[in-house]
């Protein structure tokens, strides 16, 4: 596969590239506000992305077999992988002179930082962080000394700073208790460092001067994802909302909008901000429609049977069934066993015992299945909590046969632990997005209910349900 050609033409506000998932496809996406509507770049397994300024070199954490760091060259021509070092290396950043990447790697058990030669493969990979908690997210000051990351160090995810000069010595910047913070980005002179933190259920933008370190950090808007323009004048963010996520942009330093929240065409997975444009094409095209990869037959409410389903009622109505069945043989795929073929319930009589009041109890309606809970026990089963202001969301993981990272990713965020009732350390080993996947077949998750924290099956955490509830 190979970039799009690319004629450099400069814009301060820079142009936004964007890793995004529509079903099961990933498009490389091109964004700027005054010349390019959305415009696919390359449709490739990728994510993860940072470019260097000045050479217009693009670095990605591309799926080859595993996971792994590639680069490729915005005015064209071919993906270049690095060669692995471990079974997952991604979330790349690169020095200031374009000679080194710092990046995370995952060895099967922890994640840490490494920094590696980007001229010189022969040159072995450098480890920067040798914690017992995960160390990721790194993204490499300016001022050339001092790399800004995102680390598990007190349970919570926060934003620390290391000097290249002094590894051993690590400094928080972010405040704990304003919540999980994450994807530390500098400006461009390395003076003002910028992380999303959610508190409350809103992620939103906080920016720490470097030039005054004692001052505490500053809020601002919604968002995550940050990313500066090349001359540091705008930031731009990603607004993630149950519905979708929207591109947006700051004026800098005092955080002011400065662009719309425009709908991006799938979910995110990777922001970086290049300074060139590709010609303006004549009439801009649209965004293209991603292909569903399941179509819906008739609206039709008759109950039929789901085969090899061991459960009291293996029924949905038709179009659930259809769509169960082609959801069921792409998780198998990507498993490597029958994870829907052990499902909890499907279709739950209204005449029976109901674990929920009856109007939220999605399982009366044959267009709903629940995965069995005790897959958290026994080491099948993640979740990580998303709350989006008062209500709660879940991401649901399920943990692939093969460990070798031929399959899923390895989890480096908190995950939840109902019997604690609080986050806790991400479990070893390589996870498979279930929410993400299911979604793609028309399955889509449902918020917690207001009282899930003193009932148990009011979290609904492992509870889909087809088409938009």
């Amino acid at each position: 596969a190979t970039a799009t050609p690319l004629t450099w033409e400069r814009f301060q506000e820079g142009v936004a590239l964007l890793a995004v998932q529509q079903g099961l496809t990933v498009r490389l996406y091109a964004f700027q506000p005054r010349g390019l509507t959305w415009t696919v770049l390359l449709e490739r397994p990728l994510q993860a992305l940072a470019v260097h300024a000045a050479s217009g070199t693009l670095a990605v954490t591309l799926h080859h077999g595993t996971w792994r760091l590639a680069r490729m060259d915005l005015a064209g021509g071919p993906i270049q992988p690095f060669s692995p070092n471990a079974a997952f290396e991604g979330q790349p950043s690169w020095s200031p002179d374009g000679r080194w990447l710092v990046y995370t790697a995952y060895d099967g058990e922890n994640a840490d930082l490494w920094i590696r030669s980007a001229d010189d493969e022969n040159q072995a990979p450098i480890r920067l962080t040798r914690h017992p908690a995960v160390d990721a997210e790194p993204n490499w000051s300016a001022q050339g000394r001092i790399i800004a990351f995102r680390s598990l160090r007190t349970g919570l995810s926060q934003i620390y700073l290391i000097n290249l000069d002094r590894p051993n010595e690590v400094l928080q910047v972010s405040q704990g208790e304003r919540g999980e913070a994450r994807r530390p980005a500098w400006s461009p002179d390395g003076r003002y460092l910028v992380w999303s933190q959610t508190e409350q259920g809103l992620a939103r933008l906080w920016v720490w001067d470097a030039l005054d370190p004692q001052a505490p950090p500053r809020a601002f808007g919604e968002g995550a994802w940050p990313a500066w323009s090349p001359d540091g004048r705008w930031l731009w963010a990603v607004v993630s909302r149950p519905e979708g996520d929207y591109l947006t942009a700051y004026g800098m330093p005092e955080g002011t909008p400065v662009l719309p929240l425009l709908p991006v065409p799938g979910r995110v997975l990777g922001v970086t901000i290049a300074a060139g444009l590709p010609p303006r094409p004549a009439a801009g095209p649209p965004p293209p429609t991603p292909t569903p990869v399941w179509t819906p037959g008739p609206a039709d409410a008759e109950l039929v049977e789901v085969p090899d389903v061991p459960v009291e009622y293996p029924y949905l109505v038709r179009p659930a069934a259809e769509a169960f069945q082609t959801l069921r043989q792409a998780v198998q795929e990507r498993l490597g066993w029958d994870a829907l073929g052990q499902v909890q319930s499907l279709y739950m009589p209204p005449t029976q015992g109901q674990v929920l009041p009856e109007g939220v109890n999605w399982l009366a309606t044959g267009r709903a299945f629940a995965l069995p809970s005790q897959w958290l026990e026994e080491d099948r089963m993640a979740v990580v909590q998303e709350p989006y202001f008062q209500a709660v969301y879940w991401r649901v993981y399920l943990k692939p046969t093969a460990q070798d990272g031929s399959q899923g990713q390895p989890l480096l965020e908190p995950v939840w632990d109902f019997a604690l009732g609080e986050p806790t350390a991400p479990p070893p080993g390589f996870w498979l997005d279930f929410t993400a996947l299911a979604q793609a077949y028309g399955w889509y998750r449902l918020p917690a209910l207001p009282y899930w924290q003193t009932y148990f099956p009011g979290s609904r955490f492992n509870l889909f349900v087809f088409g938009p509830p």
